[in-house]
């Protein structure tokens, strides 16, 4: 603040016009802040001093269509006469008065006419580590949809006010700005990286946007105190199939293994062992291969799809595109409705149920992590090896903890426990192994 007794502030000009000579950038003082010597003689034409002492000759002037604004840095001053630089800056500002935008024909022999949609296939093609395809479709789903028609610009011509005013139509979906606006920001940096782009025009920009804001959204999930609602709707539009015995079977798999999506959708049979009672993952969100053991349940499960469905190489085969089963919306809805539930269901919803029986069981969240082929939490997790006999006894507590939630009526009362109920009345399995109450399991653990 300026008072009568404080000193004068000394405003450092932002611009200073000067006809600009042979010396004139060698003598210009260098300030506390960058300011620009605009030649009064060739309109555009100036000499840009930075504060670090960097000086550099540059032209700029505005599209004539679009009124956008366009710098073109020619070069220091250290490398170029101030006669060679007129000459470029006279070249440069005749292009923009024809419309003509000379940063893409500056850039174009290394790839700045490219758009963001086509350096994303490049930066696919150069990782050593490949994106997974539901990633890269992603990528691809967020430019398309809430990135157009920047997507479709060359990236030389992007700035920082392109983001700043999309940001103000797409924060109304905070989520899917936050990701859209990651995704090119990072192509952005590839770009920049590859000598397509001098700067990120995102990076600017997020510094002026700051921290995105989210709604803190509640992620769904079956409460225990829900779950028999849930189990009920499930079994009784199994019963009377309101949902094919496909989406049965997938989304009871989903609950007592807690597998991913993708990961259940895309099971072969390859990866079903009957011999050693296994179902193995070489393909999934943790990049390692992943084994895990067939419990009463998950086996019969399997048995009877063998057994009794159209031979496919797919688990969960379907006559779409990809062979498999895609999205099971239709039939979480179908429960939903029944249920009456105060959320939406998904796939995900049912990892997070079994992550949360998981911790009302007191599994630990090394054990828990191991069983949803979570990443190690540390390097030492890498060491223990977890015998397959021991991850069957924590899938166990989980399905039993699960089954304990069925509801029956008995003699006019209604009690919850269904022990082995889905192996009996999904599965064909012997009756004699259905009860009520929680009993010890047989040590003929598969031939019964």
């Amino acid at each position: 603040m300026v008072t009568r007794s404080s000193p004068n502030v000394v405003k450092f000009p932002t611009t200073v016009k000067a006809v600009i000579k042979t010396n004139t950038a060698a003598n210009a003082p260098v300030k506390a802040k960058d300011y620009y010597i605009r030649d009064e003689m060739l309109n555009g034409f100036h000499v840009r001093v930075r504060s670090s002492g960097k000086k550099t000759y540059g032209a700029e002037s505005k599209m004539p269509k679009t009124q956008e604004k366009v710098y073109v840095s020619l070069g220091d001053i250290n490398l170029l006469t101030e006669k060679e630089a007129r000459r470029r800056a006279t070249e440069v500002l005749l292009k923009i008065k024809d419309n003509i935008d000379p940063r893409i024909e500056r850039l174009a022999s290394s790839g700045s006419q490219k758009n963001l949609l086509e350096v994303l296939q490049e930066y696919i093609a150069s990782r050593e580590s490949p994106l997974a395809p539901r990633t890269i479709e992603g990528y691809q789903y967020c430019l398309e949809q809430f990135f157009n028609p920047l997507s479709l610009k060359p990236v030389a011509t992007l700035r920082k006010e392109h983001f700043l005013d999309w940001y103000q139509l797409a924060k109304k979906s905070p989520a899917a700005a936050q990701k859209t606006f990651t995704v090119a920001r990072t192509l952005l940096s590839f770009a920049e990286a590859m000598g397509y782009i001098e700067d990120n025009p995102a990076e600017r920009a997020k510094t002026i946007i700051g921290k995105f804001k989210r709604k803190h959204s509640i992620k769904p999930f079956i409460p225990f105190n829900e779950l028999h609602k849930f189990l009920s709707a499930y079994t009784q539009c199994s019963q009377d199939e309101v949902i094919s015995h496909t989406m049965r079977d997938y989304i009871l798999l989903i609950l007592v293994t807690g597998f991913r999506r993708e990961e259940a959708q895309s099971l072969k049979w390859e990866q079903v062992n009957f011999e050693k009672k296994t179902i193995s993952l070489p393909d999934n969100k943790a990049k390692r291969y992943f084994e895990i053991p067939m419990t009463h349940l998950t086996h019969d499960l399997l048995k009877w799809r063998f057994e009794n469905t159209k031979k496919s190489n797919y688990v969960f085969a379907s006559n779409g595109r990809t062979g498999h089963i895609v999205e099971p919306k239709r039939a979480f809805k179908k429960i939903a409705d029944k249920a009456k539930l105060s959320h939406n269901l998904s796939s995900h919803a049912l990892r997070r149920t079994f992550a949360t029986l998981c911790k009302e069981l007191d599994i630990s969240l090394d054990d828990s992590g191991k069983l949803l082929n979570h990443a190690n939490r540390n390097v030492t997790d890498s060491y223990v090896s977890r015998s397959l006999e021991y991850q069957r006894g924590l899938y166990d507590q989980v399905i039993r903890k699960i089954e304990s939630r069925v509801e029956n009526t008995i003699d006019g009362q209604k009690v919850y426990g269904a022990y082995n109920g889905f192996r009996v009345f999904f599965y064909g399995a012997d009756e004699g192994w259905y009860s009520v109450e929680l009993e010890p399991d047989n040590e003929d653990y598969w031939n019964a």
